[in-house]
C-alpha cells in the first residue's frame, strides 16, 4: 500500500497500535470540522516515522 487517507480518529487508532503500514509512502488525513493544530500534530508524527521533516508552527503575538 503506497497511499492511505483516513479520519484524524482512524489514524490515531493506527498509531496507537503502531500499526501504519511499513510501505506507505504518502498519507492523507481528512479533518473535517476539526482542530487543524491536532491535524498537524498528527502530521508529524507520521512525518516522524520517516524521518521527514516536520510541519513548523509560528507563533504570532499582537501588540497593542
Amino acid at each position: 500500500m503506497e497511499y492511505l487517507e483516513l479520519d484524524l480518529d482512524d489514524w490515531r487508532v493506527l498509531l496507537d497500535a503502531d500499526a501504519v503500514p511499513r510501505g506507505l509512502s504518502a498519507a492523507g488525513v481528512r479533518a473535517r470540522n476539526r482542530d487543524l493544530l491536532a491535524v498537524a500534530d498528527l502530521s508529524n508524527e507520521l512525518l516522524a516515522r520517516w524521518n521527514r521533516p516536520l510541519i513548523t508552527r509560528t507563533t504570532l503575538s499582537v501588540r497593542s
